[in-house]
C-alpha cells in the first residue's frame, strides 16, 4: 500500500518489494534473504542484487513503523563469503562487562571492528556480534568459531555457563542471521524482540564511542558483501 498527502507519497516497504520483483518461493533462483512466515502469510525469498542494495536499505529504513521480519541468508554455492558474525542466546540477562569480553575477545581474534546488538525479552538475552572487515567462507567461519570459544575459555571473567549460549549452528547453508530492527518470529508468531545497537569496539577490543547513522549500521551489520 501507498499513503498519500499533498506533498509526497510513501511507497511502502512491502510494496517497493513486490514493485521490485524481488519475492520468490524458488530455491534454485539467488536468495539473499529469508521473509520469515507471520500470520497467514508464508515464508518468501528474496533476491536484492547489488544494483538494489543500497535503495533497499533506504527503504527498509524509511518505514520506521512497518514491521519487518527478515534474515539474511548463508547461500548454498560453494564460493559464497560473508562477513563474520556471532550469534549468542542466553536464558539471562548478560552483564555489560561480561559482553565487552566477548566482544574484546572475538574483535582480536578476528582481526575486525566489532558492532554489537542485541535485546533483553522476559529476562533472557539475544546478542549479535558482528566483525564487519571480516570476510569468511563456511569453512573459514567453523575454524574461526573455534578459535573464539578456545580464547573464551582462557578469560576467567567468564563462566563456563556463558560458553553453552554461543550457538555454532547458524555457520551451514541455509541458514542465517536476523537483521537489525527486524522482528522475531516463532511458529508464525510475532514475538517483537527487535535487535538494537549496543556498542561497538576496534580491533584491539577497545570499546569505541564512534558513532554509527542507522544507514552504516544496518550495512555494517550485513553479514553480505
Amino acid at each position: 500500500t501507498t499513503t498519500t498527502n499533498s506533498t509526497r507519497t510513501t511507497e511502502s516497504f512491502y510494496q517497493w518489494l513486490e514493485n521490485k520483483h524481488v519475492i520468490h518461493f524458488n530455491k534454485k533462483r539467488n536468495i539473499t534473504h529469508l521473509m520469515m512466515a507471520v500470520g497467514t502469510y508464508p515464508a518468501r525469498f528474496l533476491d536484492i542484487s547489488n544494483k538494489l542494495r543500497d535503495e533497499f536499505v533506504d527503504k527498509y529504513l524509511e518505514n520506521a513503523g512497518e514491521p519487518k521480519y527478515l534474515a539474511e541468508y548463508i547461500q548454498t554455492s560453494k564460493d559464497f563469503k560473508f562477513r563474520m558474525f556471532v550469534d549468542i542466546d542466553h536464558k539471562e540477562t548478560i552483564s555489560t562487562a561480561v559482553l565487552h569480553q566477548f566482544a574484546k575477545t572475538i574483535a582480536s581474534v578476528t582481526d575486525s571492528n566489532v558492532i554489537v546488538i542485541g535485546c533483553v525479552d522476559m529476562g533472557k538475552m539475544g546478542v549479535h556480534i558482528h566483525c564487519y572487515d571480516c570476510i569468511v567462507d563456511l569453512a573459514k567461519s567453523k575454524q574461526l568459531y573455534e578459535q573464539i570459544l578456545s580464547e573464551i575459555t582462557k578469560l576467567t571473567e567468564i563462566d563456563n555457563e556463558y560458553l553453552e549460549c554461543l550457538d555454532d549452528t547458524v555457520y551451514m547453508k541455509g541458514r542465517g542471521i536476523r537483521m537489525l530492527y527486524s522482528r522475531k518470529v516463532t511458529n508464525t508468531i510475532d514475538k517483537g524482540r527487535v535487535y538494537e545497537y549496543m556498542f561497538n569496539c576496534d580491533s584491539k577490543g577497545n570499546i569505541s564511542k564512534k558513532q554509527y547513522s542507522k544507514t552504516e549500521l544496518l550495512q555494517k551489520t550485513s553479514i553480505l558483501i
